[in-house]
């Protein structure tokens, strides 16, 4: 995903556009980003991305829309070594 401005819009979280930025700064994640489904098994789905440096981040998902995330102030590396990968879904 590619937005100017590093934002990406509610749509790539819950499948429901309103115009609702999720976060901002987005374009650290150079190579990917991507939600593969529910990466912990607790029923939400999780967000993943790609840095430039190839380091795999995941953001758990919280299933609430006014806290996106379970761990927004710090995403966690879960991997290394993706950087090859520009084309993950």
């Amino acid at each position: 995903m590619d937005y100017p401005d590093n934002r990406i819009p509610f749509l790539a979280i819950c499948g429901n556009y309103n115009g609702t930025a999720a976060g901002t700064g987005w374009n650290v994640y150079t190579n990917a980003l991507f939600s593969p489904g529910d990466m912990n098994d607790d029923g939400k789905n999780d967000l993943l991305g790609i840095k430039a440096n190839g380091d795999l981040h995941v953001y758990y998902g919280s299933g609430n829309g006014s806290a996106l995330f379970t761990n927004p102030s710090g995403e966690t590396r879960i991997g290394v070594g993706w950087g090859g990968f520009n084309k993950l879904f």
